[in-house]
């Protein structure tokens, strides 16, 4: 009989680079992170990719080490073009009709704007912003203090500000939630006032815009000033959430990713594939994540996977059931460093020669549960599910009864005298 050689391939995507995320930001409900220090991109994982409008011009950044920022000046007033940087129609349904919920970001001032808005708007940062009806998510700065506005028109009961007065060219990281009891303003990780309120993120249709910058229509027309680490929740933020968030703020990284995930060739039945990460930081964590084609899931230590938290994921047996998943690590060290994408191809051959595999026929397939296996002898066997856990296993003479499992793609182990036999079972 003949020997089956499965190729697997790995091809690397050259053109997803790997993304940071500093590892002190809270994930749980992340919906954005955007850190300027290289581009616009959403480092959250959710490609809320965001634009320029008019101009900014890169600065140095919040952190002491290698970081860049974007600074604003003003507009050419109402109606004017705006200087900002604008978030997509995928992040303002993202933050849209939410009962709680936290915003962050950094700010260095470059002077005051003048006090000219008839809502006592100066200095503009942030805002969700529908003219002539609705305003949300509004950091700004009144009388030299930092304002927040919620939701509404303005003005509204909504909107309070800091006790903490800012100061000129000087960097702040201003963080503020809500949870439908309460509304809270934290300056520099600490909680610096609050206010009793049931207001939640109304359902606004068709924003005007959703940005940071020098805004036409808001304020005195005029941001002047640094903008960096722009971040957005559906939750809202702990106060311990608030303090991590600021300290990662405030850390120096240069820990990386050295090399990648990259192909290799198997030779066995039915074959194993390997995959490995190497990071310049010896104490770092490793989390290995697969993606069928429904999203990224993390991967345990279960079934035919193993190294799941280490820099070596290994895969034992593949089978053409895992043609083209993809795989990626997660790196947390100073920074959350996501490698590449690796994608698995399986290819089948024949060789010939030496291995002899018997011939056990597993049927039907698809099956709706009763399988009818053709053995020589009794045999032991595991059925695994596409995530790689074990969902049954026992002793057969003949049979095996998967009704109980849901609908879907399984790899069935059968192991005995004459050796082992995988089959990509299909449940209907």
């Amino acid at each position: 009989m003949k020997k089956v050689l499965l190729l697997v391939a790995i091809m690397t995507g050259s053109v997803l680079n790997a993304q940071i995320l500093p590892s002190g930001v809270p994930t749980t409900n992340l919906k954005a992170y955007y850190s300027f220090n290289s581009s616009l991109n959403d480092l959250s994982g959710n490609n809320h990719t965001a634009s320029y409008l008019g101009n900014s011009s890169r600065v140095d950044g919040y952190r002491t080490c290698l970081d860049s920022a974007n600074n604003f000046q003003g507009t050419n007033g109402w109606g004017g073009t705006s200087n900002s940087i604008e978030f997509p129609a995928t992040l303002m349904t993202a933050m849209n009709n939410l009962s709680a919920g936290s915003v962050s970001l950094c700010f260095k001032l470059d002077s005051i704007a003048d006090h000219n808005h008839s809502f006592g708007i100066d200095n503009t940062l942030l805002v969700k912003q529908k003219h002539g009806s609705n305003t949300e998510l509004n950091l700004s700065i009144q009388n030299g203090k930092v304002r927040f506005h919620l939701t509404g028109g303005f003005p509204s009961a909504t909107n309070f500000v800091s006790t903490t007065t800012v100061s000129i060219n000087v960097w702040y990281n201003v963080t503020c939630s809500w949870d439908g009891q309460t509304i809270k303003m934290y300056i520099n990780g600490v909680l610096d006032n609050s206010m009793s309120s049931s207001a939640t993120l109304s359902n606004m249709s068709s924003p005007s815009y959703f940005a940071i910058g020098a805004l036409s229509g808001m304020g005195s027309y005029g941001s002047y000033s640094s903008i960096d680490n722009v971040a957005f929740w559906s939750s809202s933020l702990s106060s311990s959430e608030v303090s991590q968030l600021y300290q990662s703020q405030l850390i120096c990284c240069s820990d990386s990713i050295i090399s990648q995930p990259s192909s290799t060739s198997f030779t066995t039945v039915p074959g194993t594939a390997n995959f490995t990460v190497s990071h310049s930081d010896t104490s770092a964590t490793y989390q290995w994540q697969q993606n069928i084609g429904t999203g990224w899931s993390n991967l345990s230590d279960l079934g035919i996977y193993s190294g799941t938290t280490t820099d070596s994921l290994g895969l034992n047996p593949i089978s053409t059931a895992l043609n083209g998943y993809g795989y990626r690590c997660l790196v947390n060290s100073c920074n959350m460093d996501t490698t590449n994408i690796a994608v698995l191809t399986v290819v089948v051959g024949d060789i010939g020669v030496n291995e002899i595999v018997k011939d056990i026929i597993v049927s039907p397939n698809p099956t709706y549960g009763l399988l009818n296996i053709v053995l020589t002898s009794s045999a032991e066997y595991e059925v695994f599910n596409i995530n790689g856990q074990r969902v049954a296993q026992g002793k057969t003479e003949g049979q095996i009864d998967i009704t109980n499992l849901p609908t879907g793609s399984y790899q069935l182990i059968i192991n005995n005298d004459d050796g082992r036999s995988t089959h990509t079972i299909q449940k209907i």
